[in-house]
């Protein structure tokens, strides 16, 4: 009879522990996945951004052999344009990181919701134990006696 209540004792705080594995593990799986991500888009605003630098500059050499002030006002506009391109992706850019990372702040404090809830749990289920196991001692000992 004692044994069986150790048994079942340990198999619900186990339970509890193999939730909260579970749980991690996918959230680290997550979290690497959005690292990924994260990185991929990186490097290929990384590579956008540079290549619209090089085609700026390449495009400098074009501007200084305008003769007419209205062609060289004509490429200077052109080149803001690109110039404001450049901003605006990195703009968006900055955007959807910082989206990201309210996210992630949003999701830690839903984690360290859920994992007081566990620990309250697991604190009840032992608590549960224990009284289960005092009574079974006692009963045990009146039977001795």
């Amino acid at each position: 009879h004692m044994a069986k209540l150790q048994s079942d004792g340990l198999e619900l705080v186990t339970n509890i522990q193999v939730a909260v594995d579970a749980r991690e593990s996918d959230r680290r799986t997550e979290l690497e996945e959005a690292c990924r991500l994260r990185r991929e888009k990186l490097e290929n605003e990384a590579k956008s951004s540079q290549e619209k630098f090089e085609e700026i500059t390449r495009k400098w050499t074009d501007v200084k052999m305008k003769q007419t002030p209205l062609d060289l006002r004509d490429a200077l506009n052109s080149q803001q344009q690109l110039c404001e391109q450049i901003l605006a992706d990195k703009n968006k850019l900055i955007s959807e990181l910082q989206q990201e990372l309210k996210a992630s702040d949003d999701r830690y404090v839903k984690d360290l919701k859920r994992q007081a809830k566990d620990i309250d749990l697991l604190i009840e289920r032992m608590e549960e134990q224990i009284s289960s196991l005092k009574k079974s001692y006692r009963e045990d000992l009146q039977q001795i006696e």
